[in-house]
């Protein structure tokens, strides 16, 4: 990891990355590797890895372990919760989590302003 050291080279670096693996994509690393259901189920899943790490991180502190935790709860719910939210035909799950988003947003400014 290159710890902010070269912040300019590091973002190229990840930009350059990105566009290789895009414009190579019938190379075997993208064919054989990325496709593998291991890249897969983590592509699934990144999302809701990235807002549960991020609760864990600031509600617990980072270090290795709580990282482990927020994988280990990404794992549990994203069957459970997120999938079926996502493949829901209902008509009011959309309006519904949007109220819930919204409740909780204002309720941050409320503590925010307090």
């Amino acid at each position: 990891m290159f710890l902010y050291k070269n912040l300019e080279f590091q973002q190229l670096f990840y930009v350059l990355w990105a566009v290789m693996i895009i414009k190579l994509k019938d190379f075997c690393f993208n064919k054989k590797i990325l496709a593998s259901k291991l890249f897969v189920f983590i592509g699934k899943i990144s999302y809701s890895l990235y807002i549960w790490h991020q609760a864990v991180i600031t509600f617990i502190h980072f270090d290795s372990p709580y990282l482990a935790l927020g994988v280990a709860i990404t794992g549990i719910l994203f069957h459970p919760i997120e999938n079926k939210i996502r493949v829901s035909k209902h008509p009011y799950i959309v309006p519904a989590i949007l109220t819930f988003g919204l409740v909780i947003l204002a309720l941050g400014i409320i503590a925010l302003i307090a």
